[in-house]
C-alpha cells in the first residue's frame, strides 16, 4: 500500500471504529423496544438475536451496577411503557 492509501485507511479506521461502537451500544434500546412489543415466535426470535448479539453488554451490566443502571435508564428513554 502507498502512503497515501494507508494514511487514507488509518484515518478511516480511526473514525469508523468509533461511530461503529456508539451505534453498537446506542442501539440496545431501540432493539429492547421492538422486542418488548414482540409476540409469539416474533418475541422468541428476538430474544435469541437480543440475547447473541447484546452479550458483550448484558455481560459487562451484570457486572458493573452503574453499567446496568445505565443501560435500564436508556431502556426508560426509549420506552414509553417500560
Amino acid at each position: 500500500m502507498s502512503d497515501k492509501k494507508e494514511s487514507k485507511f488509518i484515518r478511516f479506521l480511526c473514525l469508523a471504529v468509533p461511530i461503529m461502537l456508539s451505534v453498537y451500544v446506542m442501539s440496545i434500546g431501540p432493539v429492547y423496544v421492538t422486542y418488548e412489543d414482540a409476540t409469539g415466535q416474533e418475541a422468541v426470535a428476538f430474544y435469541h438475536f437480543y440475547q447473541t448479539f447484546y452479550t458483550p453488554l448484558l455481560w459487562c451490566a451484570e457486572r458493573s451496577d452503574l453499567v446496568n443502571q445505565l443501560i435500564l435508564d436508556y431502556f426508560k428513554l426509549c420506552s414509553p411503557h417500560y
